[in-house]
């Protein structure tokens, strides 16, 4: 696997916007879930949940499924039962 293919990236929100939105791939999701909620899935497990409708949401870029840091965070707090909204 290419060391480009493991990269987040970014995709411009509106041609016209200075606003962009980060979208990460199953394997940047899965370290990203592991490094700020101490929750360990496999990024096969992520493909798994989204197959089942169990997982975070997530788009997919032609066939690759895509994760933004905001739609793990709420998967995540839904997980562990914390009603909180982070800062």
């Amino acid at each position: 696997m290419s060391a480009q293919r493991n990269q987040a990236f970014t995709l411009n929100a509106a041609s016209s916007s200075k606003i962009s939105t980060k979208y990460m791939r199953r394997v940047e999701a899965a370290n990203y879930l592991r490094e700020n909620w101490g929750i360990v899935r496999a990024p096969q497990t992520l493909a798994r949940y989204a197959v089942q409708g169990l997982g975070p949401k997530f788009v997919k870029a032609g066939h690759v499924p895509m994760y933004q840091p905001c739609w793990l965070d709420a998967w995540a707090r839904d997980l562990i039962g914390d009603t909180s909204e982070a800062g």
